[in-house]
């Protein structure tokens, strides 16, 4: 089961790990969705790994999304996280081979 966060506790972990200066992941304590960290805030789910880049690095340009360095869904380190294109996460999950693929086989 979930562990469920208030708005203010999932805030202060949001900004602890803004904070962070190690570059282990900081993993997401609470409620996912697909493997992400999400909140519920001014009535709305937001992933917690945008909040967090958009703490850290400011809100995202138009049309870009957060990336993961890491390719850790639930890492909320800023120091994993940029703003990027579509395409850009696309590329980056491609080139990681974390896609499905019928023709890909796991090592």
């Amino acid at each position: 089961m979930q562990k469920h966060a208030s708005p203010g506790d999932a805030l202060k972990f949001a900004s602890r790990a803004v904070m962070h200066e190690g570059h282990d992941c900081v993993l997401w304590p609470y409620a996912k969705n697909r493997g992400y960290g999400v909140l519920y805030l001014n009535g709305k789910f937001e992933w917690a790994h945008r909040l967090v880049l958009s703490a850290w690095d400011g809100p995202a340009p138009p049309g870009h999304e957060a990336c993961h360095s890491c390719d850790t869904p639930a890492c909320i380190n800023p120091l994993h996280l940029r703003w990027g294109t579509r395409q850009d996460n696309v590329t980056d999950m491609m080139t990681r081979r974390r896609h499905w693929s019928h023709t890909w086989q796991r090592p």
